[in-house]
């Protein structure tokens, strides 16, 4: 299991990411990655509705999670190391 945390004083003490690590889920921060989605997909964009938004996010983060490899994981993708 993947726990996906936005920033957050609850998220960063070492109670709260302790209790998650001792039940072996892996903790992910969305932060950086809608910080990413946002630059470099949502403000080049222009969607004409919400279906299209939908679609054009969807194959931003499959690529972002399974094609596009990421120099802060040695040049894998999220998905090659997490599943």
């Amino acid at each position: 299991m993947i726990f996906n945390a936005d920033k957050g004083g609850k998220y960063t003490s070492q109670a709260f990411p302790g209790m998650l690590q001792h039940a072996e889920v892996r903790i992910s921060m969305a932060e950086r990655l809608w910080r990413k989605g946002k630059y470099e997909h949502l403000y080049l964009h222009t969607y004409t509705d919400g279906r299209e938004l939908h679609r054009g996010l969807g194959q931003y983060f499959h690529a972002y999670n399974h094609e596009d490899p990421h120099s802060s994981l040695n040049m894998s993708t999220p998905y090659a190391l997490w599943k």
